[in-house]
């Protein structure tokens, strides 16, 4: 929906309204949107994301960095979960809850995922020719893969196979939504 105003070309006004209608179909879940200026710069945020995203993997901007899991019996650090960040040259480190959605849509989301878990092999070859303690590293992968990714398996097996990693160094963890469609309300699925 775009409110008409005074003294706006035609073209503007079409240009407005279709990007109101542009946010309905990215987030499937609302019948209607109203355009506005917060709207225009969201979309153009996107975009700017969407155009820059292969380069940026390309030049290696995605930052593979990892969050530690402790026993607490022995306190002990028993492995850890690689976390993905996107270190844009323009904008700065930018969440992965701003862009995973986006790359979820456009399907991008599964080659980063397997750049992350190629960058966590690489790690840990090196540090199993270093000699260092090594602990099992949890690596999460969308929900794309399941559906889209006829080679998901094997894929992953030539990865690991290619750097000499056992694959019990290795755990594999789908995003939350993995099992939940975008189209189900979160409330009804709890009850």
């Amino acid at each position: 929906i775009y409110l008409i105003e005074r003294n706006v070309p035609i073209t503007t006004m079409i240009d407005r309204a279709s990007a109101a209608r542009e946010m309905v179909k990215r987030n499937g879940r609302h019948a209607f949107a109203y355009y506005d200026f917060a709207l225009h710069r969201r979309l153009i945020a996107q975009k700017e994301m969407e155009n820059s995203m292969h380069a940026s993997l390309r030049q290696g901007h995605f930052i593979v960095f990892f969050q530690p899991k402790y026993n607490l019996d022995t306190m002990k650090m028993a492995g850890a979960e690689a976390l993905v960040r996107w270190e844009h040259p323009v904008n700065g480190v930018i969440s992965p809850r701003d862009f995973i959605p986006i790359f979820e849509k456009n399907s991008f989301v599964m080659e980063l995922d397997y750049h992350v878990f190629e960058k966590v092999c690489a790690l840990l070859q090196q540090w199993q020719n270093e000699g260092r303690e090594i602990v099992p590293i949890s690596v999460n992968f969308s929900r794309l893969h399941l559906s889209a990714d006829k080679q998901f398996i094997e894929r992953l097996l030539e990865i690991v196979q290619e750097y000499k990693i056992s694959p019990r160094l290795l755990e594999i963890e789908f995003t939350e939504s993995a099992f939940v469609d975008e189209h189900y309300d979160a409330a009804a699925i709890t009850e």
